[in-house]
């Protein structure tokens, strides 16, 4: 799902940045709302979630502090900060992912989306940037490497097996412009 030069040169976007400039602290802020609320409505349903994509564990933190009454399993998944990089074994009831998939090298979309439909039990949890960011990799390439529109998106995620339950067309303030995102919900069919 991610080659070796991709993750040596995300290792070293990680190690060069300044402390307070920590890659992967918006996954509270981006999607930490709609993963306290969907835990809440399912109380009991989901008992395990995994954060693709993790980077500082900002999603994992809000939910714990925010969700009233919710016990979950939390695995913190991100290829590249060394100590989350071991990709998870196993399966999980709710996978969950912001501002994960545009940067997947085109090339391992199909493979990634895959991966976590197979690895996800009951419900994926989706936001992802339309756009491209401001942060250059060390090879020059923008980091946002997959940039689509929203339905390609969901046309990718939807399939027979899962169904698509909440999908948006959004923008979100992004360091003074707006930026286009999507933020897909899809719940297995059948569960």
């Amino acid at each position: 799902m991610i080659s070796d030069d991709y993750k040596k040169q995300l290792n070293e976007v990680h190690t060069g940045r300044r402390p307070d400039k920590k890659w992967g602290t918006t996954g509270a802020r981006n999607i930490g709302d709609e993963v306290v609320k969907y835990l809440e409505h399912r109380r009991g349903w989901i008992k395990t979630v995994l954060d693709f994509g993790a980077g500082q564990c900002s999603l994992e933190k809000y939910v714990k502090d925010k969700a009233v009454d919710v016990r979950v399993n939390w695995t913190n998944y991100d290829p590249g900060i060394p100590e989350l990089s071991a990709l998870p074994e196993g399966k999980f009831d709710l996978i969950c992912s912001s501002d994960v998939m545009e940067h997947v090298e085109p090339e391992m979309v199909d493979e990634t989306i895959q991966w976590q439909k197979d690895h996800a039990e009951r419900g994926l949890l989706i936001m992802i940037a339309c756009s491209e960011c401001g942060l250059k990799l060390p090879d020059g390439r923008n980091a946002h490497l997959t940039v689509q529109e929203p339905k390609w998106w969901w046309d990718k995620y939807e399939c027979d097996q899962w169904q698509i339950i909440f999908a948006a067309d959004c923008v979100q303030m992004r360091r003074g412009n707006l930026a286009p995102h999507a933020i897909i919900m899809l719940e297995k069919r059948g569960s």
